[in-house]
């Protein structure tokens, strides 16, 4: 009896779990063309952001943001600040980063609004703030969140004078790194903090115990440093050092390329022309600069490639500079060492180099854009005041007339190939500079 009961109640259900199976479930809702347009937008905007194009991407965030509700406005506003954070805009990301603070953010983006807010601290050199404001590392975060919260903890340790520690960071992030260009930049990252490091430093990470990764850093840092000092030729200084540190992460792509690097920086123009006081008021000054040279010409090693300097005297440095730096020029000057005196300076402003119609050039005192300036993403809408009497900088309109921040500005000093390179300071005065003073 029990068993024909089960049978009678066990037959019904069955037949109705078949009958819902069986039955036409309701078609999946299509998305809105609202829908396909914001999706179509945002794919736009990460297909900018691999060109190389995150302004650009960012005007799309910003204006999706401007429409969408007020959860998913801030997820896009964050995007902006990560956006440009990571393009090197870091005073247009502290203004969208201001606009996040005025607002509340989801629960679910708090841990990438403390890496924002670290980020924000470690641009105004406040490393110690940084490392308070980071999140700490949980079991449950993917490995592309923990690279990046360990690459910021590695610059706070940077800013903070404590490279061992910084480095040893960035070595660890490098296991949670995929993609051959996030390893490149990781390594940028490791030699930029290296270079800052005298030789007695980097021989004790080099004898560090159990950090073999760090002590093949350190040994091939000496290396470049011992190859610039003249010991010997680059390519034969970093070829030992791959044979010593084979299986090292650097060994494959970076030393190869640091060869090319290296070299480069330490090639020498074919031709230098000095133009000095060798006579007048002047002499003693233009002719310990002459020594000084020449003693340093000699005192480098066989190996090295010497170039051709010849000596032009400029006298009393009057109306005749001019005439000599066009004699200089016309002889196949690469480079030009001089005048001394600032008056000097000034008097070969409007020398030309022969068979070019380009006036002598000088250093800049602001970038000066190539090609015409690309509109830029505008500011947030909510904008905090100044103090009275205080102005305030507007990052957009610093980049829209050429000066986007601290980035390096490209000059000229007297010749005709050779670039120098200097950091823009802020300043809005303009300055002048010969090879062997800054006249002021």
């Amino acid at each position: 009896m029990r068993f024909k009961a089960l049978r009678a109640v066990t037959i019904p259900a069955l037949l109705l779990a078949l009958i819902a199976g069986c039955a036409t479930r309701p078609p999946a809702e299509e998305p809105s063309a609202e829908e396909q347009a914001t999706a179509q937008a945002r794919a736009e905007a990460e297909d900018l952001i691999d060109a190389g194009e995150p302004l650009a991407a960012v005007r799309i965030y910003r204006d999706l943001a401007a429409e969408a509700e007020p959860e998913q406005a801030q997820r896009l506003r964050l995007l902006i600040v990560e956006v440009l954070f990571d393009a090197g805009y870091p005073e247009l990301a502290l203004e969208w980063q201001r606009e996040l603070d005025a607002r509340a953010v989801p629960a679910d983006l708090n841990t990438r609004k403390a890496i924002i807010d670290a980020r924000a601290a470690i641009v105004q050199r406040q490393g110690v703030r940084a490392l308070r404001l980071l999140p700490p590392i949980a079991p449950d975060m993917d490995d592309a969140l923990r690279a990046r919260i360990l690459a910021v903890r590695a610059d706070a340790y940077g800013i903070t004078g404590q490279p061992g520690r910084a480095l040893s960071i960035r070595i660890e992030r490098e296991e949670l790194l995929s993609d051959d260009a996030a390893i490149d930049a990781n390594h940028e990252a490791i030699w930029s903090l290296l270079q800052g490091l005298p030789a007695d430093r980097l021989r004790e990470l080099g004898e560090q115990e159990d950090a073999p990764v760090l002590n093949g850093w350190a040994e091939l840092a000496l290396a470049v440093q011992r190859a610039r000092m003249g010991e010997k030729p680059v390519p034969a200084a970093l070829d030992a050092w791959r044979d010593d540190y084979s299986g090292h992460p650097a060994s494959a792509r970076f030393a190869a390329n640091l060869r090319d690097r290296v070299t480069a920086e330490m090639s020498w123009p074919r031709q230098i022309a000095l133009l000095l006081p060798l006579s007048g008021r002047l002499a003693n000054a233009g002719q310990a600069i002459r020594d000084g040279l020449m003693a340093a010409y000699y005192d480098q090693p066989e190996y090295v490639e010497r170039p051709r300097i010849e000596v032009y005297d400029t006298g009393t440095e009057g109306p005749g500079v001019t005439a000599a730096y066009e004699r200089a020029v016309d002889a196949g000057a690469d480079f030009v060492i001089g005048p001394l005196a600032k008056d000097a300076v000034a008097g070969t402003r409007g020398a030309r180099i022969a068979g070019d119609a380009r006036p002598e050039p000088q250093l800049p005192a602001r970038r000066r854009r190539r090609t015409p300036a690309r509109p830029l993403p505008v500011r947030p809408a909510a904008r905090r005041r100044s103090a009275p009497g205080r102005r305030r900088r507007d990052p957009e309109r610093a980049l829209q007339r050429g000066d986007p921040g601290p980035r390096r500005q490209l000059g000229w000093a007297h010749e005709r190939r050779l670039p120098v390179t200097l950091r823009n300071t802020g300043r809005c005065r303009r300055r002048e500079l010969t090879l062997q003073q800054r006249s002021e």
